[in-house]
C-alpha cells in the first residue's frame, strides 16, 4: 500500500526554498518560478499541468515529455529512467492523488511516473485502447479516468484495480475526447462524435445518460448546426473539451461552447456561424429546425471563432481557446467577453490553444500548437498548501485478467447474443493507431486501394478476390469529389512524399517496396473554411456476407500552416437506392459508378446515416477507422471536410469479417504485383496442442468472432470480449511468441516491440525474391523508388539475364554484402 501523506509543502512562503531567497517577497519568489516558461523547448504542446509541488509538465507531439522544476529556469527532458525510447508523441497528462504523473501516448498506452521511474501499461495490463486522448482524476475518490481509442478505463487507486467501460456498458461511443468530474463525483464524457455522456458515482459509472444535439437541422440533412448565434440545447455533437465548476458544466465543440445548468444546455456560437449558414450545399432552406431562443439580457456575445479547443475556469471567468483566434476571457454569468488575447500574435501556431495552465502566482499561460507557452493573463487565485508523499509512491499494479469462470460466462453470453436484435447494415467497430503503414495482410485481405500512390496515373489497387467473372470483381472502390464544389473542380490525386521509407506512418506498397505518401484530396484549401465541402466521397461495393472496411488517414504535414486543422466527419450510407436509380436509366457498358451525376450525390444527403466517426489529430500517427459492412451492397462513404482545411484519404481496405486462411496471392492484373513465398500471415496454429491452450479464452474468442449475423448489441460487446480473451490467454501461456498469442495480436492489430521491424524485414525479403523472379524489377528505370536496383535500363537488364551475367555485380557496394 502507498504510504499516507506525511508532510506539507507550502512553496509560497516557507521551507528551504524561501530561506534561500534572502528576504525576497512572495511575488518575487513566484516570479522566479516562472522564469523560463516561455523558453520551453517544446513548440507543439498537447497538454500541460502544474503539479502539486509547482513543477510544470508538458507533453508534446514529436518532442516527448518535459518538466521544469520549482527552482530552475531550465527544462528537463524526462525521456529517461524507464521511458520507452520509441515513444515520441504524447497527448494527455494528469497527476493523481499520490503525486504520480500519468502520460497518455499515441499508440503505446499510458506511462506512470512515481517520482523515480516510469512504468508503461499497455492494452494487456492497463487501458483498453492504445491511444489515450484524455486523463482526468476524480478528486472525490481518487479514480483515474482514461479516455482511450477503445473505450473508457478507470483505475481505482484504493483497490489498485482497472475497469473498462465500452458501448457494452452503456457508452454511446468508445471514443471520448475529454472527461470531467463535478464536486459530487459525477462524470461527464465529451464524445468525439456523439454529444455528452453522464454517469453518477453511485452507479459505479455503470449507467450512462446521453445528451445530444441534432445531427441535422433540416429534412434534407444538409445543415449540420443550428442557424442561430445562441440558443438552448447543444449546437454540436463533436466535443473537444469539457470542464466542471460548482453546478455548471462547460463544453467546447466544433460549433462554439455550451453551458449546462439545472440540466439545461445553453450554446454560444462563433462569428463564422453566419458564413457556415451561407456555405450550406444549395441554400439555407426556409424550413429548418430552429433552436429554442435564449432569453438573456444583455444578448450573449458572439465568440471570435466557432471551433473551440480548450476551456479553463478561473475566478474572473472562463478562458476559451480557439484554433485560429487565440483566446478570450468570458464572463460566466452575462456571457460577455471581458478580454481578448493573442490576436496580434504573428508566430505560426501562437493562436492555436491546446491547454491553459495556471501558475502558483495566478498567472495564466496558454499552451499552443506551434509556439510553446504564451502568458495571457492573471487570476486572483493562488496555489494553496498541498499534501505530498514523503517518499516516491509505488506504481499501480498491472491489471489482472478475468478469472476462468468469468471468461466462460462471457463466452456463454456471447453465444446467446448471436440471437439478438436486428443486424445493422453498417457499424463503426474500432480504430487502430498502431498498425500505421504496415497494412499488408492485416488489412485489405480481399481488396486494397492506395489512393493516388500511382499519381498522376491514378491509384495502386490490389485485388485478392478469387471469385470473379472476367474483370468484374466482387469488391470495388471508386473515389469522387462531393457535389458542393466549383464547376470545373474535381478529386485530386496528390503526392506529398514520393518515397519516405523511414516513416512507418506512410502506407507500404508491395508493388515496388516503397512508401509513397499520397491521398485523395478534395482541394478544400481553395474554399473558405465556412464552406460545407467539397468533401471526399467513396463508393464501396462488397459481396454477400459481413466485411471489414478500413479507411486509413495520416496527416503528413500537420505542423505546416493550416494543415493541422484537418478534422473530418465520416458518414456511411446505403447506396442501394442510388444504384437502382442508375440501373433504371440504362447502364449500357459503362460502370455504374461512372454514371453518377452531381444531382445523384445531392439526393444521397437525405439517405439515413448508418454509421459515423470522426478523424482528427493524426499527424503523429496514422489511424485506421474500421467499419462492419453487411453485403451484398454498395455503400456511400462521405469523408466530410467539417470546415477544417482540405479533406484527404490515404487508403481503403476491404476484408471478409473474419478469415484465417491466406487469400489468393495475385494482387490485381499483373504478375509482378503478387507476393513471393515470403509475406506476413497468420501464425500456423495447426501444431498447437489443444491440451495446452486456455479453452475458456478460445471459446470466448470464437464466439466473439463468429460469422453468424451480428446484432448491434453483439457488436458492442465483441471488441471487449476479444481483449478479455487475449488478456486471459496472455497470462495463462506466459509466452509472448506463442502462436496463439501472435495470431490473436494479429487479428486485434496489437503490435509487440520489434514486430514492425519484423514486418519491414519480411517485406524486404519479399521484394528481393520478386527481383529474382522478375528481372525488370532490378532496373531503376522500371522501379525508381525501390531498394536494391541497378542504374541500367530495362533492355540492358534483360540482356544481362540472357547472357547469364550476375546482375548483382552492378549493385552499389552497400548491397553486395
Amino acid at each position: 500500500m502507498i504510504r499516507e501523506f506525511s508532510r506539507i509543502v507550502f512553496f509560497l512562503s516557507i521551507g528551504c526554498f524561501c530561506c534561500s531567497a534572502h528576504g525576497e517577497n512572495e511575488m518575487q519568489i513566484l516570479g522566479k518560478m516562472e522564469e523560463g516558461m516561455e523558453n520551453c523547448p517544446v513548440s507543439y504542446i498537447m497538454d500541460a499541468i502544474v503539479d502539486s509541488i509547482g513543477q510544470v509538465w508538458v507533453v508534446s507531439e514529436g518532442e516527448g515529455v518535459w518538466r521544469k522544476s520549482v527552482s530552475s529556469i531550465q527544462w528537463e527532458n524526462m525521456v529517461s529512467r524507464g521511458f520507452p525510447k520509441q515513444i515520441k508523441n504524447c497527448y494527455a497528462l494528469a497527476e493523481d492523488g499520490q503525486g504520480r504523473i500519468w502520460i497518455g501516448t499515441d499508440h503505446e498506452g499510458v506511462l506512470v511516473w512515481n517520482g523515480k521511474l516510469w512504468r508503461q501499461y499497455t492494452q494487456v495490463d492497463g487501458p483498453i485502447g492504445e491511444r489515450i486522448f484524455d486523463i482526468e482524476v476524480n478528486k472525490k475518490n481518487g479514480v483515474v479516468a482514461l479516455a482511450t481509442s477503445g473505450g473508457l478505463t478507470l483505475y481505482d487507486s484504493v483497490k489498485d484495480s482497472w475497469t473498462d467501460l465500452t458501448r457494452e456498458d452503456g457508452l454511446y461511443s468508445d471514443q471520448i475526447n475529454s472527461i470531467a468530474f463535478d464536486e459530487e463525483g459525477t462524470m461527464y464524457a465529451g464524445y468525439q462524435c456523439g454529444g455528452v455522456g453522464i454517469s453518477l458515482e453511485k452507479s459505479g459509472y455503470q449507467k450512462w445518460g446521453l445528451e445530444q444535439s441534432r445531427w441535422f437541422w433540416d429534412r434534407d440533412q444538409k445543415i449540420r448546426q443550428p442557424g442561430e448565434a445562441n440558443g438552448l440545447g447543444l449546437a454540436s455533437n463533436l466535443c473537444n473539451d469539457i470542464v466542471c465548476t460548482g453546478k455548471s458544466v462547460w463544453l467546447a465543440t466544433s460549433s462554439g461552447i455550451a453551458r449546462r445548468e439545472a440540466r439545461q444546455w445553453v450554446f454560444l456560437r462563433g462569428r463564422d456561424y453566419q458564413g457556415k449558414n451561407k456555405g450550406v450545399f444549395g441554400k439555407l432552406p426556409k424550413e429548418r429546425y430552429v433552436a429554442p431562443m435564449l432569453q438573456a439580457s444583455p444578448v450573449p456575445a458572439i465568440l471570435p471563432e466557432d471551433y473551440v479547443t480548450a476551456l479553463h475556469l478561473a475566478r474572473e471567468g472562463l478562458w476559451v481557446g480557439f484554433r485560429k483566434y487565440g483566446a478570450v476571457l468570458l464572463d460566466t454569468r452575462s456571457l460577455q467577453i471581458k478580454k481578448k488575447v493573442l490576436k496580434s500574435q504573428k508566430k505560426e501556431g501562437s493562436k492555436w490553444i491546446t491547454r491553459f495552465v495556471r501558475m502558483p502566482s495566478g498567472n495564466i499561460y496558454a499552451a499552443t500548437y506551434g509556439a510553446g507557452f504564451l502568458k495571457i493573463g492573471m487570476t486572483g487565485e493562488q496555489s494553496k498548501t498541498v499534501p505530498i508523499s514523503q517518499e516516491s509512491a509505488s506504481h499501480p499494479l498491472p491489471r489482472k485478467p478475468l478469472s476462468g469462470s468469468m471468461i466462460l460466462k462471457r463466452a456463454k453470453d456471447a453465444e446467446l447474443s448471436l440471437r439478438g436484435d436486428a443486424v445493422p447494415k453498417a457499424f463503426f467497430w474500432s480504430e487502430d493507431w498502431d498498425t500505421r503503414g504496415d497494412w499488408c495482410q492485416r488489412y485489405g485481405r480481399r481488396y486494397a486501394i492506395l489512393c493516388s500512390a500511382n499519381a498522376p496515373k491514378g491509384n495502386v489497387v490490389f485485388q485478392f478476390d478469387e471469385t470473379r467473372e472476367g474483370r468484374d470483381f466482387n469488391y470495388e472502390v471508386r473515389g469522387i469529389m462531393g457535389p458542393n464544389k466549383g464547376k470545373k473542380d474535381g478529386l485530386r490525386h496528390w503526392v506529398h512524399w514520393v518515397n519516405k521509407p523511414e516513416n512507418v506512418n506512410v502506407l507500404y506498397c508491395p508493388y515496388d517496396a516503397a512508401r509513397t505518401e499520397a491521398e485523395w484530396d478534395d482541394h478544400g484549401e481553395a474554399y473558405d473554411a465556412s464552406f460545407d465541402g467539397p468533401d471526399v466521397w467513396a463508393f464501396v461495393r462488397v459481396p454477400e456476407g459481413p466485411h471489414l472496411m478500413s479507411l486509413y488517414f495520416f496527416n503528413p504535414n500537420g505542423k505546416i500552416g493550416q494543415n493541422g486543422y484537418r478534422d473530418f466527419l465520416v458518414e456511411v450510407r446505403d447506396g442501394t437506392p442510388l444504384m437502382k436509380k442508375i440501373r433504371s436509366r440504362g447502364s449500357g457498358d459503362k460502370s455504374l459508378f461512372r454514371q453518377v451525376t452531381e444531382q445523384d450525390l445531392a439526393d444521397v444527403f437525405s439517405y439515413p446515416v448508418l454509421a459515423r466517426t470522426r478523424v482528427f489529430s493524426m499527424s503523429g500517427s496514422g489511424v485506421y477507422k474500421n467499419f462492419l459492412l453487411q453485403g451484398p451492397r454498395t455503400f456511400l462513404v462521405k469523408v466530410g471536410r467539417n470546415h477544417s482545411f482540405n479533406t484527404i484519404l490515404n487508403g481503403v481496405f476491404l476484408s471478409k469479417w473474419h478469415e484465417n486462411g491466406s487469400p489468393e496471392k495475385k494482387l490485381c492484373y499483373t504478375g509482378v504485383g503478387r507476393y513471393s513465398d515470403c509475406y506476413p500471415d497468420f501464425p500456423d496454429l495447426s501444431k498447437c496442442d489443444l491440451q495446452e491452450l486456455p479453452m475458456e479464452a478460445v471459446r470466448l474468442w470464437g464466439n466473439a468472432f463468429n460469422n453468424a449475423p451480428f446484432s448491434h448489441s453483439r457488436l458492442c460487446k465483441s471488441r471487449k470480449d476479444l481483449m478479455e480473451a487475449y488478456r486471459f490467454a496472455h497470462a495463462f501461456l506466459q509466452q509472448e511468441d506463442h502462436p496463439l498469442l501472435r495470431s490473436w495480436r494479429w487479428q486485434l492489430r496489437i503490435w509487440n516491440h520489434g514486430e514492425h521491424e519484423e514486418f519491414a524485414e519480411m517485406m524486404l525479403q519479399d521484394w528481393y525474391r520478386k527481383q529474382e523472379k522478375y528481372s525488370i524489377l532490378r532496373s531503376r528505370e522500371c522501379c525508381p523508388l525501390s531498394p536494391r536496383v541497378i542504374d541500367l535500363p530495362v533492355k540492358e537488364v534483360l540482356k544481362l539475364e540472357a547472357q547469364k551475367k550476375d546482375w548483382k555485380d552492378y549493385l552499389p557496394e552497400s548491397y553486395r554484402h
